[in-house]
């Protein structure tokens, strides 16, 4: 029931942005639009392997974690990969240079920080975005682009709570750099404050935001997408989400039944599985 509900938040959230008469809405916060963002973004050049990759002692850079099990026979007892197993290790454990999209700070309920956001056009008005998780950080930030105005929460999916839980934002502000927007990417500076009842704390959530906006078709220029959820499938491209799929046609699959912590796991490998390169090119 949580789900469904849910799910018809978001398709309303998406049907006012196609609307000409979109009523007043307390919660959405008006963009301010600017022709050159100013402010220090270059963490845009900085880059991580995907989580669990780490370099061992032999110089190898190896997997701990969340790992295919065929590589396991592939070392030896001290972790060294044999030298003729190489090229079919690498080909099991992605390696990849994950190019950072964001940078941010925020006090908010199982949060260890997150490097990396996606954005994705879903139709003509509007664009969605999402924070990736990690194995420390379970609270990603939503955002709602329409035409002039952003509505953010916060979608908790704790690790001892099934049920996922959605902060309102109460106030905040929003710039974005028009020009360069215009080319389909997304810089951004934002602050948005959060209603919460758990706790006294300031719940909140602020940074800057680099990354290109995705188009909601596949990727044919042979631009790879910048996102471990964003991949170029055989006939289509969709975003996944942790609690949902936005397909091309703009619609939205819940999928907040699953128990969180398999589903990020499976996330995680079909990325893992289907990506190449992460590159904004």
């Amino acid at each position: 029931m949580k789900g469904l509900i849910y799910f018809l938040s978001i398709i309303s959230l998406i049907s006012c942005g196609m609307t000409g008469n979109k009523k007043s809405n307390p919660e959405e916060v008006p963009i301010k639009w600017v022709d050159n963002l100013k402010g220090d973004f270059s963490f845009k050049n900085s880059w991580s392997y995907p989580e669990g990759i780490y370099r061992n002692e032999f110089g190898q850079l190896s997997c701990d974690g969340i790992c295919p099990s065929e590589i396991y026979n592939m070392m030896d007892k001290e972790g060294r990969i044999y030298e003729d197993s190489l090229e079919s290790f690498y080909q099991l454990v992605d390696t990849t240079y994950l190019f950072h999209s964001i940078k941010c700070e925020a006090w908010t309920y199982e949060w260890g920080g997150t490097d990396y956001i996606t954005a994705q056009r879903i139709n003509k008005d509007t664009v969605v975005c999402f924070t990736e998780d990690n194995a420390a950080t379970h609270s990603s930030l939503n955002l709602i682009i329409t035409k002039n105005t952003v509505k953010s929460t916060i979608v908790l999916n704790g690790i001892n709570d099934f049920d996922t839980k959605t902060y309102k934002c109460k106030s905040g502000q929003m710039s974005i750099d028009k020009n360069i927007w215009n080319q389909g990417i997304l810089k951004v500076t934002f602050d948005f404050d959060f209603y919460h009842t758990e706790d006294s704390n300031r719940m909140y959530w602020k940074g800057k935001i680099y990354t290109r906006i995705e188009n909601n078709k596949p990727a044919d220029d042979g631009m790879a997408p910048n996102s471990l959820f964003t991949k170029k499938l055989t006939e289509r491209q969709l975003v996944t989400s942790r609690y949902g799929q936005f397909l091309p046609d703009g619609s939205y699959v819940d999928e907040s039944h699953a128990t969180p912590s398999v589903g990020f796991t499976i996330l995680v490998m079909k990325a893992f599985k289907h990506s190449k390169n992460f590159w904004i090119k």
